[in-house]
């Protein structure tokens, strides 16, 4: 039996099952972007005209940062933002900084256009104004054209280390992250690192700042508005002591609620007797929170943990107390890095992996982004991964106006789902396809001889000698009808794949040959 492949896009993980789940997003762009030294990119948003901003930091000084006009600074790190089109090609891109190490971690669009990019900074000189000592937090304001309108830099003689921030109604905006210094901008710490909030006007100018912590380590990771005007931060602490209680041994998630002048009114630690960090945090409209990052603990607040590290989400409610977790992920660790709400029907979490068991579908080797869609009580809906052979560490999703996602973070590799790589680490910026507006697309046709049909614990898929383009490109994604992707591997060398179905079950299965990202060929395999 033969599949003659002229469908329409997407149509085989559509079921009779008019209450099928959203179908699992497969590539639709993707972008490598770097030179052939590290460039890591820590978030992506989406922007006002439908296109993608893009920041991290980038040491390289060649292949794609060679193409601008400015150098780079001497130092490890340079702040490195780019603004893309929808189908991810650059508009405009530019680094900044200093003879130090600068390291863009989050970004704002506002309403005029222009953009915020926050992150730490040790740099003294050049692009940096203001440095107190060490590191500090250190924001920057652009022109929609990407130019700058101001840069401060913000904290005292110790390190202070950049993790979120947001815009206030009023036009300013909340930094937050961890700081050790008590001088400078920075009064009221504990001891070592503190959650540290600084409250600033719409020019930058500091309004007011508060520490949060005990007489050890903690830091803040992610910051939201709240509906009753006040702010959640999340993070982790090692503190038993000074505003932190609870803890349950070693780093615990801590989540601290503030009122809108940053007066504490609630915290909460939450973990094991294992490490256990918060890295994201969601507002919900109710009042209630859903946070996510990961646990290495299996006591204590934690229950479910498949083994190493889990990405860990757990919901609170306006008071703090846990409403639910749960624990995702296999044998190997696996860390959720951001949290998204997905309208009123789910959450989806950007996370790396290693497991290729459990609830993780696959792993092409190393690190790969995993993307993992929940319904509004943490139930797994689908989960998908990408990447290739090497490290992949995804730090970023968003969901998208067509139904689709973009994702963020480095990759190494340069097979499988990742294409471009300049050397080392690159930015990896991947769109997932949508699922609004979709039209009917023919695919190439290309005859692919199925059998047999029905199989029973051996499939065996013969592509053609011809028509093809390398066979070395070629990953062949296998599928159940609610969408869940079942198998991913290389086609390699030879034109007939054999895949072992004996553990499949019975029923309908799909399948989608892939190059670079472009779907060539989908169809049908029947197993008894």
């Amino acid at each position: 039996m033969y599949c003659r492949c002229t469908l329409v896009l997407l149509m085989f993980l559509i079921t009779a099952n008019a209450n099928a789940q959203e179908s699992v997003p497969e590539i639709q762009f993707q972008h490598a972007m770097g030179g052939t030294l590290d460039d890591i990119s820590y978030e992506v948003i989406v922007t006002q005209d439908g296109g993608y901003f893009v920041v991290g930091g980038s040491t390289s000084s060649d292949g794609d940062l060679l193409k601008t006009t400015e150098v780079q600074h001497g130092g490890n790190y340079d702040y490195w933002f780019a603004k893309l089109d929808p189908t991810l090609n650059f508009q405009w891109k530019k680094h900044l900084g200093g003879t130090g190490s600068d390291l863009a971690r989050k970004s704002l669009q506002l309403s005029d256009g222009g953009f915020v990019i926050g992150g730490s900074s040790n740099s003294p000189d050049l692009d940096v104004f203001g440095n107190h000592g060490d590191y500090d937090f250190w924001v920057v304001r652009l022109f929609p054209s990407g130019t700058v309108q101001w840069n401060k830099s913000y904290g005292g003689a110790d390190y202070d280390d950049f993790g979120s921030m947001l815009n206030t109604p009023d036009g300013g905006f909340i930094l937050a992250g961890g700081s050790q210094s008590n001088d400078g901008d920075v009064s009221g710490n504990h001891g070592s690192s503190d959650f540290w909030m600084v409250k600033t006007d719409a020019n930058g100018n500091v309004q007011w700042q508060k520490c949060y912590g005990g007489t050890n380590y903690e830091k803040a990771a992610s910051v939201k508005l709240c509906p009753d005007g006040g702010f959640i931060l999340v993070g982790f602490s090692e503190s038993n002591d000074g505003d932190v209680t609870g803890n349950h041994g070693d780093y615990d998630v801590w989540v601290v609620k503030t009122d809108a002048s940053g007066n504490l009114q609630w915290q909460r630690s939450l973990g094991g007797s294992g490490y256990d960090a918060a890295n994201s945090v969601v507002s919900l409209s109710d009042g209630s929170f859903i946070i996510s990052g990961y646990t290495g603990s299996v006591d204590g607040d934690v229950t479910g943990n498949h083994g190493e590290d889990d990405a860990w989400i757990v919901k609170l409610n306006a008071s703090g107390a846990v409403v639910w977790s749960k624990c995702l992920g296999g044998t190997a660790t696996d860390v959720s890095t951001e949290i998204m709400q997905v309208g009123d029907e789910g959450f989806i979490l950007a996370c790396y992996s290693r497991s290729l068991d459990g609830d993780v579908g696959g792993n092409y080797g190393f690190w790969d982004y995993w993307l993992v869609r929940t319904d509004m009580e943490g139930i797994i809906e689908w989960q998908q991964h990408f990447g290739g052979s090497l490290n992949d560490v995804c730090y970023g999703a968003k969901p998208t106006s067509d139904g689709g996602y973009i994702l963020t973070g480095y990759s190494e590799s340069q097979n499988f789902d990742v294409s471009g790589n300049h050397g080392k680490k690159d930015y990896w910026v991947v769109k997932l396809q949508g699922t609004v507006g979709v039209e009917e697309v023919a695919l190439p046709e290309i005859v692919i001889n199925v059998y047999p049909q029905p199989a029973k614990n051996m499939v065996y898929l013969k592509l053609p000698d011809e028509q093809m383009p390398d066979y070395n490109k070629l990953i062949m994604h296998i599928y159940d009808v609610t969408g869940r992707r079942i198998h991913s591997g290389p086609v390699g060398f030879d034109p007939l794949v054999k895949i072992d179905c004996s553990l499949w079950g019975s029923g309908i299965y799909f399948f989608r040959l892939m190059s670079n990202g472009t779907e060539l060929a989908n169809g049908k395999i029947a197993i008894q």
